[in-house]
């Protein structure tokens, strides 16, 4: 679920960093650049999911995947994925 969530998070502040950079789109053309992001983001995480879902070592799985996806500890919220500057 947190995996899920940050990506939703990075997926929303590119959408708006990218809209605003593509000035007199319609709303048509918003829309096609918005499902484009959406189905990149679950074709990306679908895998991950699925093994961390059926991981017989789910604990260790998952620290993996926090290395790997850049996950930085937060106070009280889980976890948060780092982004590399740029």
């Amino acid at each position: 679920a947190r995996l899920r969530e940050s990506a939703d998070r990075v997926r929303d502040r590119e959408l708006q960093r990218a809209l605003a950079r593509l000035e007199g789109l319609g709303e048509r053309e918003q829309a096609v650049v918005r499902e484009l992001a959406s189905r990149l983001v679950n074709k990306l995480l679908h895998p991950p999911m699925v093994a961390l879902a059926t991981a017989p070592d789910s604990a260790a799985l998952t620290e993996t995947a926090h290395r790997l996806f850049g996950f930085a500890p937060e106070a009280e919220s889980g976890l948060e994925i780092v982004e590399a500057a740029g």
